[in-house]
């Protein structure tokens, strides 16, 4: 019995075992189920102000903080490679117009030839018409000829008055002018006829000839034409690569010029002071190394001095004073660059320039 008991208690411990599993599954499932249901926790922000990153020498770029000195290393690269690129595009347009300007030498030395035949056609064509019409034209139309009065009898006629009148003889007057207008009608009719068929005869032994010429215009016109299209096959083909080449540098300067532009916004964005510190100075728009401006400004005021003096000895060997309004033209940019330069030397640590 012992054993028995024993046993079923060990069963019963199993039991409880196996449940336990099976709703930690079931509460395994549905805390997946409820994970799944429920949305992510926000994470929490971060606690590093923008002023924090500026003051660690970083600037927000693509949307994260970057060390400014490695996007200024960038941004050097990209304006040197935009440099290499507008070399690019300028060659590149030098060969378009040299192509162009290739074609349309071609063209206009074919238009040449081309309107010594048109003028020639042009003529023919007028021709065709004129013999044109005369085909058209209708055979002049026979006379209406009058008719004859009939003969009278062979009577005489003596009036009250002792008057005698012969109607054979009023007969053939009126019979003689009848035939006079009607023989001018016919010669009418015949020279017109002549006339007519002269004409037609010329214009059917012209017309083919015409029209043989007008046909040996059409095909010259089409060799010009062909001959100009075989000449020009090489030169269009290659202005077409060449038109290529050029849209895809354009798309990638702009690229370029617009990842330019966002890295000096970036670079803008954070406070004049980190970027001194660090020798970068935006200048007419540009940022450069504080050296190439320190270079800039040295070697120009140098040339600025030179051109004061050599205006100064010139003055003095015409025994005229220099006029006292005289400022050479690049002394104000620069006198803006030293004040810019002065500046930037505190944030550095330096001395101002003397």
């Amino acid at each position: 019995m012992r054993l028995m008991h024993r046993g079923c208690w060990v069963l019963s411990w199993v039991a409880i075992a196996c449940l336990a599993g099976v709703l930690a599954m079931g509460q395994a499932a549905m805390a997946a189920e409820a994970s799944a249901l429920t949305p992510p926790a926000p994470s929490p922000a971060s606690s590093v102000t923008d002023e924090e990153h500026f003051a660690k020498g970083e600037v927000q770029f693509d949307n994260q903080w970057v060390p400014i000195d490695d996007l200024f290393k960038d941004y050097q690269a990209a304006r040197t490679q935009l440099q290499g690129l507008n070399a690019q595009v300028d060659a590149t347009r030098i060969r378009m117009g040299e192509l162009q300007h290739q074609l349309n030498e071609m063209k206009n030395q074919s238009a040449v030839q081309e309107r010594l035949i048109r003028v020639e056609m042009a003529k023919a064509k007028a021709k065709q018409r004129e013999y044109q019409k005369v085909l058209n034209a209708k055979a002049p139309t026979p006379p209406q000829l009058t008719p004859l009065p009939p003969q009278p009898a062979q009577t005489n006629y003596t009036n009250r008055w002792g008057n005698t009148t012969d109607p054979q003889e009023g007969w053939r007057r009126a019979c003689d002018a009848i035939k006079a207008q009607n023989d001018q009608l016919i010669q009418k009719f015949k020279q017109e006829l002549d006339a007519y068929k002269k004409t037609q005869d010329e214009a059917k032994k012209e017309m083919p000839k015409i029209q043989t010429t007008i046909k040996q215009d059409e095909d010259q016109l089409k060799k010009i034409a062909d001959d100009l299209e075989t000449q020009q096959a090489p030169h269009a083909d290659a202005f077409k690569a060449v038109s290529g080449e050029m849209g895809g540098l354009l798309r990638q300067t702009t690229a370029l010029e617009t990842r330019i532009q966002n890295m000096a916004a970036a670079m803008r964005a954070a406070p004049e002071t980190v970027r001194f510190a660090r020798g970068i100075v935006e200048w007419e728009g540009v940022f450069y190394p504080l050296a190439d401006l320190e270079k800039l400004y040295a070697d120009t005021q140098a040339e600025i001095n030179r051109v004061n003096q050599q205006m100064k000895a010139e003055a003095d060997a015409a025994g005229r004073p220099l006029p006292a309004n005289w400022r050479h033209p690049q002394q104000d940019r620069m006198d803006a660059l030293k004040a810019l330069l002065d500046r930037v030397r505190p944030a550095r640590g330096d001395k101002p320039a003397a």
